[in-house]
């Protein structure tokens, strides 16, 4: 399972395996409150070329496994989220990719798209209105709390 808490991306790679991450107070699968280090894995981010160690954590109780994860990549995703969707509003607004890999941008929009027709039913007009609405209130919001 993972559990996505605020990470300084550029502190965890300067820092390694020394980085201090914050130990969950219970298992999310059981509700246990002992949970045991289990060592560390390497996951890439951009922009950066090497791994990162990401911490993980075992719960005694029931056996599972979480691994830590910064919240603003989602799970098998290397770019944040804020830079996909910055490319969702390019390609709503202009009906182009940005810079990015095209190929990676047409996965991301191909992956949308199935979602949305199939979990909510949403027409693809409709989702680019949604996507725009949710871009700029999730960027003036980073604005106006910066």
């Amino acid at each position: 399972m993972i559990l996505y808490f605020a990470v300084d991306v550029k502190r965890l790679f300067e820092l390694g395996k020394s980085y201090p991450w914050q130990k969950p107070a219970r298992c999310p699968v059981c509700r246990s409150d002992r949970l045991w280090g289990h060592g560390f894995v390497r996951r890439y981010f951009e922009p950066f070329e090497q791994p990162a160690w990401i911490k993980r954590y075992r719960c005694p109780d029931c056996g599972a496994v979480h691994t830590m994860r910064p919240d603003t990549y989602l799970e098998g995703l290397r770019y944040p989220l804020a830079v996909i969707l910055l490319c969702f509003c390019i390609k709503t607004c202009s009906n182009r990719f940005a810079a990015l890999t095209y190929q990676l941008q047409q996965a991301w929009w191909k992956a949308l798209l199935k979602a949305a027709s199939v979990t909510a039913n949403y027409p693809p007009a409709r989702l680019k209105t949604l996507i725009l609405e949710f871009s700029f209130r999730s960027f003036f919001r980073d604005v106006l709390l910066l």
